[in-house]
């Protein structure tokens, strides 16, 4: 934990650090204005945050790490494209991290090169190692020969070597 100033108390085992906070772990970095950790319960909070994970980042108003495996924030924003987040983003008012699961993420506005372009009322990305069996981000389209086009791809993983991926198209 690194910042300007600091307060603890070993009674409660908060920690309170204000001013160029940093947070750093094995699988993380945090960073932010001001920063609420408990030594006890493992709890962590920043506000006006940002974490660098792995394969992820998340720019936030405040960010929680409520247990070794479980991040939560608020109005906040979600992207895996590290060196280029206007690329693309997802903005949601609560977005929940499982370490090495899941980013599930509520009221969600998906931004490409900033701007807005879908809302999703709760959307599930998995930020795993390992593939998994599921639903591909679907298209939908308008011409005006075919009308509106949308696809749905199915993945499928069928063992650690082999795939299928099938993208029914509904004119």
């Amino acid at each position: 934990i690194y910042g300007e100033k600091a307060n603890i108390s070993f009674e409660s085992g908060e920690i309170k650090v204000e001013g160029n906070v940093r947070f750093v772990a094995p699988d993380m970095s945090m960073f932010g204005h001001h920063l609420t950790y408990n030594y006890k319960t493992q709890y962590l909070n920043i506000d006006n945050a940002r974490i660098n994970g792995p394969n992820y980042s998340v720019l936030g108003k405040s960010i929680s790490r409520v247990d070794k495996d479980l991040i939560v924030a608020e109005n906040a924003e979600y992207s895996t494209c590290l060196d280029c987040p206007e690329s693309w983003s997802v903005f949601g008012k609560k977005v929940h991290i499982t370490v090495g699961e899941y980013v599930r993420i509520w009221h969600a506005y998906i931004k490409v090169k900033g701007v807005v372009v879908m809302y999703v009322p709760y959307i599930v990305f998995p930020i795993k190692r390992n593939r998994e069996t599921g639903l591909l981000f679907p298209s939908f389209g308008l011409s005006l020969n075919d009308g509106v086009k949308f696809k749905q791809p199915f993945y499928w993983a069928i063992s650690d070597y082999q795939d299928a991926t099938i993208s029914p198209l509904v004119l």
